[in-house]
């Protein structure tokens, strides 16, 4: 018996590129455990150089309130890999250093780093089952999945609107932004990796570090039901009233706008622009609704930085969420006044009506000229598809 317990007990670590990655993991490993009917612990890894340190509190707090065994800052491991120029500036080096030399200390940088990496995971974990990552990986998880030791078994987990579009987007929509954008990389990296690969002899190597096509997850769960991936739908919902019944003070909207982060190549779509757009759209909820302004919140993406958020705190006509609230979105469609929510793109639209029954709506930006040439398009696919009406 004694044996037969040891081998129940399964050790989960997710590599967390963001706060909500956490509700979506332990929704998965609750899925898992009523399909194999194996206990798992989650621990959790912070490994995305640009989350902040608001952030990386609120990852902290979503874990000990679902009972994560632990939470580990290495958020700044892969960065220093890509930094690392030893006593040389960038320029230095690529000025005194011929091509194959170059390419030859990348990989042995990177491997150097990776190796570091895999003895502090050891010894901050012991021993690994399964690791959790995005479904879509880039060159940042396939970093830390390949310093994980030993034979780990590893699966994707939904990580936001992006994983509801098919790869097959940009062709099936003739969006040339997205097809110039996919070839260039594709042909570029391509070279970048063949051209290493017979300077170094090591294939598989350059495969990683260029994000070229590795191994594929053992199973992906996504919270709604879509091909080729296992619905956690039921465990999220649980998941997110279990974190809403450890709120004490809570706000009390009508309506609640939810926020998204601009793209900084595109400036003519300036926070200024972003706040007239809202306050023209804040105008009509007022009217549709018959509610005040203060019934109206507006909450802010969890990376939007400071400086932005106290301007739209200054100028939007609207209530806004405090800088330090530390709820997801998702917990805000459990308030019993709640008439309706909207967004120009957030994930939370498409849970809203299917899971919390809440009205969503979709503000459609695709048409403008001053914002990024793809992405709206594709929110509005998603929208359509959901059937989330446009308003």
């Amino acid at each position: 018996m004694d044996q037969i317990a040891v081998k129940k007990k399964c050790k989960a670590v997710l590599f967390c590129t963001s706060p909500l990655q956490i509700i979506n993991t332990q929704s998965a490993l609750e899925k898992r455990t009523t399909l194999d009917g194996v206990e798992r612990a989650l621990s959790v890894v912070i490994i995305h150089p640009l989350l902040g340190p608001e952030s990386k509190k609120y990852i902290e707090s979503i874990g000990a309130r679902l009972g994560c065994s632990q939470v580990l800052d290495f958020a700044s491991c892969h960065q220093d890999m890509l930094t690392d120029q030893g006593d040389v500036s960038r320029r230095e080096f690529r000025q005194r250093e011929g091509f194959r030399h170059r390419v030859q200390w990348l990989m042995e940088r990177y491997s150097q780093h990776q190796s570091q990496l895999s003895d502090r995971l050891e010894l901050e974990l012991g021993e690994v089952n399964e690791v959790y990552v995005r479904a879509k990986v880039g060159a940042l998880e396939r970093f830390f999945l390949g310093a994980v030791y030993g034979q780990v078994n590893w699966f994707g987990i939904e990580d936001g609107i992006g994983d509801y579009i098919p790869r097959s987007w940009p062709y099936s929509n003739l969006n040339l932004y997205e097809i110039r954008h996919r070839l260039r990389r594709t042909c570029i990296l391509g070279a970048k990796c063949v051209l290493s690969a017979l300077l170094t002899g090591n294939w598989v190597r350059w495969r990683e570090i260029y994000d070229l096509g590795q191994s594929k997850p053992g199973q992906v769960f996504s919270i709604l039901p879509r091909r080729g991936a296992i619905s956690t739908s039921q465990e999220f919902l649980l998941n997110i009233k279990s974190l809403d019944s450890q709120r004490s003070v809570l706000p009390k909207p009508s309506i609640v706008i939810f926020g998204t982060l601009l793209s900084g190549r595109y400036s003519d779509f300036s926070t200024q622009a972003e706040v007239d757009f809202y306050n023209q759209k804040i105008r009509l909820l007022m009217r549709k609704y018959n509610v005040s302004a203060e019934k109206i919140w507006y909450k802010h993406h969890p990376r939007l930085s400071r400086n932005d958020w106290e301007y739209k705190k200054n100028n939007l006509l609207c209530s806004v969420f405090d800088y330090d609230w530390t709820d997801v979105a998702e917990v805000e469609f459990l308030r019993p006044d709640l008439k309706a929510v909207y967004s120009v793109g957030s994930t939370s639209l498409l849970y809203a009506r299917p899971l919390f029954n809440v009205p969503s709506f979709f503000w459609d930006l695709s048409n403008r000229k001053d914002v990024h040439p793809s992405v709206y398009k594709k929110y509005k696919y998603v929208a359509s598809k959901h059937c989330i009406p446009t308003a």
